[in-house]
This record gives C-alpha cells, structure tokens and sequence, in this order.
C-alpha cells in the first residue's frame, strides 16, 4: 500500500521534477565559446585482455573514424598484445597502462578520467568488440561537436550475433564477417565531456560503464537525459 501511495506521488511530480532539471540545465550548462580545447578532441579508453588478434583492426577502425587517441589498459593478457601494440604506442597513438586488477573495468574507467581528463574534450568507453558508427558518414569529431554543452552522450548499441559462421579464419577483419544484427537498438556506451566533472561518490555512479552521471549546477544528469 505504501508503495503504490508512493508510486502515484512520484508520478504526479514528474512533470514538474522534469521541468526543473530541464530549467536547472539550461542555467547551468556549458557554452560552447567558452569549451576549453585541449589535446586531444576525442578519445577512447578500453580495457582488454587476452585479445591480440583483434587489436589492430580495432585500432585502426578508431583512427579511420576521427579518434585521435586511445587509452589501452591491460588486464592481465598474456598473449601477443604488445608486439601489436608497439607501433601505435612508438606512434603516440596509444598509451599502454598495465591494470592487473581483477574485475577492473570500473576501476579503469575511473583512472582514466582522473589521470586524461586534462588532456581529451571527449573520452568514450568502449570494449574492443565494439564499434561506433556514424548513421550520418562524420567523423567521431564531427558528430561530438554538435554535442559541447551536454556532460555526456550515449551511443546505443546493435547486437550482432554469428552470422550463421561455425568456424572462422581470425584474419579475417571482425567487420566484414559479423553483418547479422538485431532490428532493435539497446543501451550502449557513452562519451564524457570532460569540460564537467564527474562525481564518484553519487550512488548512481555506482558501475559507471554503461552511462555516467554528472552533476550541473543542482542536478545530477545521466546520458539517457539527452
């Protein structure tokens, strides 16, 4: 009984909760003219392991499309990642941190904001079997521009399954052999605005992997807001 009371009370006020975070953002917000620019516009952090085959043509995907830096954190891989790594790193391209940590996804990501925030406009999360595409043919950059005065963006995935593949030559680029996928977008990653700042010790930023909540004058605001 209390929780239907309390349902039908957090319903009726919806309106005006949404109204007010909306009145807050604007307040709030950055402007575009005053986005500081730094190193880099956009980049990428991900955190791997045991994935050597793969690597190369995630990292060249990343820079075909505009990215123009990305943060690899390993965990724990014991194959052949450096030997591929080597020349993207010689290339200051990609910069290697070692993350022995178990279940450090979370971890990472947050090391990464605290240590390259300075650095990057953008840093997006995304695993090394995930790839952001343009619906609009522009790249990374071009898009995130549009987007300066929000904390974050979410791109939201498409699942791609086998592709009726039973066995597969691993030289073959995952891009071309994977075309299969659902109709249905689904939640993805997001990009952080590193002209915000991102508050760790909300609770809503308990597993910041999927989206992130940034506070904005006297709200706290979550990709899915936009």
């Amino acid at each position: 009984m209390k929780e239907s009371i309390r349902s039908c009370i957090v319903t009726a006020l919806a309106p005006f909760r949404n109204l007010w975070f909306r009145t807050n953002f604007i307040l709030f917000k950055k402007r575009k003219d005053t986005v500081t620019k730094k190193k880099y516009y956009v980049a990428v952090c991900a955190i791997f392991k045991d994935e050597a085959p793969y690597i190369k043509e995630w990292v060249e995907y990343y820079k075909l499309i505009g990215v123009e830096h990305i943060f690899m954190y390993n965990n724990f891989s014991s194959d052949g990642f450096l030997e591929v790594l080597t020349p993207y790193i010689n290339d200051s391209f990609v910069t290697l941190i070692d993350w022995p940590v178990e279940q450090g996804q979370k971890s990472a990501y947050i090391d990464c904001v605290k240590n390259f925030s300075d650095q990057c406009n953008w840093i997006a999360f995304f695993d090394l079997d995930e790839f952001f595409v343009s619906a609009q043919r522009k790249s990374v950059g071009e898009i995130l521009a549009s987007f300066e005065e929000y904390p974050s963006v979410v791109a939201n995935w498409k699942t791609f399954g086998s592709s009726g593949i039973e066995s597969r030559d691993i030289k073959t680029p995952v891009i071309k052999d994977f075309v299969a996928c659902t109709e249905d977008f689904f939640w993805g990653k997001y990009f952080y605005n590193t002209n915000y700042k991102i508050d760790y010790t909300c609770r809503k930023n308990s597993v910041p992997i999927h989206s992130v909540w940034i506070k904005v004058g006297g709200g706290v605001y979550s990709s899915c807001y936009f």
